[in-house]
């Protein structure tokens, strides 16, 4: 991600864009915005509007605080979040 924003956005990288103003710039999810998903292969990142779960298997979804999924990605092995999420059920 941030090899194309590089490319694309024409925006320097902010080290400390986690903590400051929106740049314009997309961002991979930071850790400070880590929660318990509750399964072991899926990590869970709740940003202001909107949350990011990626998968072991490089599955991912983003979905808005109003439950609307905007991208439900598989992983390389087919599997989306769902799959894996209820694999460990």
């Amino acid at each position: 991600m941030r090899t194309v924003e590089d490319a694309m956005s024409g925006i320097p990288e902010n080290p400390s864009a986690a903590t400051s103003l929106p740049d314009g710039r997309m961002y991979p999810p930071h850790e400070l915005f880590e929660k318990k998903s509750g399964h072991s292969m899926v990590q869970l990142f709740k940003q202001t509007g909107h949350s990011t779960w990626i998968g072991q298997n490089g599955a991912f979804r983003i979905q808005r605080s109003d439950e609307f999924v905007e991208i439900d990605k598989p992983g390389k092995d087919g599997k989306t979040i769902s799959d894996l999420m209820s694999e460990e059920q």
